[in-house]
């Protein structure tokens, strides 16, 4: 009979207060836009997503994440970025 291979734990995701750091790291996000009060971190050995919640001037809601990978020698560069918005249209009355 053989053993079964363990699974790997994945880190749980860990929230932190939004600091100008942060906001260094989203390039995406235009000025004006509400920043979020805390931001989402994961990820594991090779890299980990940055992911906020940011409000436009409308106040849509809009998603944004950035992806850092780290390399065998310990350097890190952004390896994507992505925003995403969900937009609400009135109903028309009939």
């Amino acid at each position: 009979m053989t053993r079964r291979r363990p699974k790997r734990r994945v880190p749980a995701p860990v929230h932190v207060d939004w600091t100008a750091w942060f906001a260094e790291m989203f390039e995406l996000i235009p000025a004006g836009w509400t920043p979020p009060k805390r931001v989402r971190l994961s990820g594991s050995a090779a890299h980990f997503t940055v992911t906020a919640r940011f409000v436009d001037p409308l106040g849509n809601p809009a998603t944004a994440r950035v992806r850092i990978r780290r390399d065998d020698a310990g350097e890190y560069w952004v390896e994507d970025q992505t925003l995403a918005m969900r937009l609400g249209f009135p109903a028309r009355a009939a």
